[in-house]
């Protein structure tokens, strides 16, 4: 072995994808490390959320989807990241649960067009009871329009809109809770 020079080039192992790898710097997120963590975290949310019974507790998921991220990243990195940092990987995790739910709303709207048409028929009449005469013909007006193939693409459109912003900030909450708490604990 006379002559052996170990390479100049780090080597790396590639038996456990989940190895812990260190934080490139103090303060700065390795997304490296904390994306796999905020995928399965959030796309586990997104599951449990499409679940029948299971999605009455959509809000908690997602709100432990940001915190199991961060608690991940954690793991993985050695890092204890303050809650800005935590925000962005628990939103990280968000967009990932944002996926199922935008499969599983575009699959209702084009598979079950007339049981949307019908939840939209009873939301009109519940907003008419209580509307004045100039507010039910608007509404009317804009549930006509709302039938067409256009209208549902638009309110589908807006829908998911709503769903991506409602999911981000509610996963962003949990890892920002979840890093502020874990280096309230943890001091650096």
């Amino acid at each position: 072995m006379e002559g052996y020079q170990p390479s100049a080039e780090p080597s790396y192992s590639t038996s456990s994808t989940w190895a812990n790898v260190a934080a490139l710097q103090p303060g700065r997120i390795n997304w490296r490390a904390a994306l796999p963590g905020a995928a399965i975290a959030g796309l586990t949310a997104g599951i449990l959320s499409q679940i029948p019974y299971s999605s009455r507790l959509s809000v908690f998921w997602l709100l432990l989807a940001g915190g199991f991220a961060v608690k991940i990243y954690r793991q993985r990195t050695g890092a204890i990241s303050g809650a800005k940092a935590g925000a962005k990987i628990g939103a990280f995790a968000g967009i990932f649960a944002f996926i199922i739910s935008a499969i599983a709303t575009a699959a209702a709207f084009f598979v079950f067009p007339d049981k949307v048409r019908d939840l939209l028929q009873k939301s009109l009449d519940n907003s008419l009871k209580n509307a004045d005469l100039q507010s039910a013909k608007m509404m009317q007006t804009m549930f006509q329009n709302l039938q067409t193939p256009e209208g549902l693409a638009i309110l589908l459109v807006l829908l998911l809109i709503m769903l991506l912003i409602f999911q981000v900030l509610l996963t962003a909450a949990g890892g920002a809770v979840s890093a502020a708490i874990s280096k309230r604990n943890h001091p650096v």
